[in-house]
């Protein structure tokens, strides 16, 4: 290897040892500042959530299910559940659950802050216990 090929991958190799330091220091000073619930990592709040679901109430309507209750929504309605549990029921083809993109047939439970759509009014949901959602369409509830 001739002198002016040595001095190049010298300087190239400083300059990679260079660059994974200074990265390596950045990451161990943003981590240090990131600690779980501290103000660069922050949890979410019982009280802002509610305060941000309180400022949907033009949008959508917090409708509270009892246990047994039979919420029935038209096509094309939406729903998030925000508490309780409930499942789908109904003779119609499930709810797709936008939050995941998949169908949530009947039977099965739904889960807590996803947001569900109905495809087809035949399908139902019904509260297994009480149960808050926020629906966006016209929809009846039943016991």
């Amino acid at each position: 290897m001739n002198k002016k090929m040595k001095i190049t991958v010298s300087a190239v190799l400083m300059i990679t040892v260079l660059c994974v330091l200074t990265f390596k220091a950045g990451v161990m000073v943003g981590a240090a500042d990131n600690e779980p619930g501290s103000v660069g990592d922050p949890l979410v709040s019982k009280s802002y959530l509610d305060s941000r679901l309180d400022g949907l109430s033009g949008v959508m309507t917090k409708v509270t299910l009892s246990k047994g209750s039979v919420l029935v929504a038209a096509e094309g309605a939406s729903m998030i559940v925000f508490s309780g549990n409930g499942s789908v029921s109904g003779n119609g083809s499930g709810l797709i659950n936008v939050t995941t993109g998949e169908l949530t047939e009947n039977g099965l439970s739904l889960a807590k802050y996803n947001t569900y759509l109905f495809p087809d009014a035949a399908t139902t949901v019904t509260a297994t216990s009480t149960m808050v959602v926020f629906l966006t369409g016209t929809y009846n509830v039943t016991q």
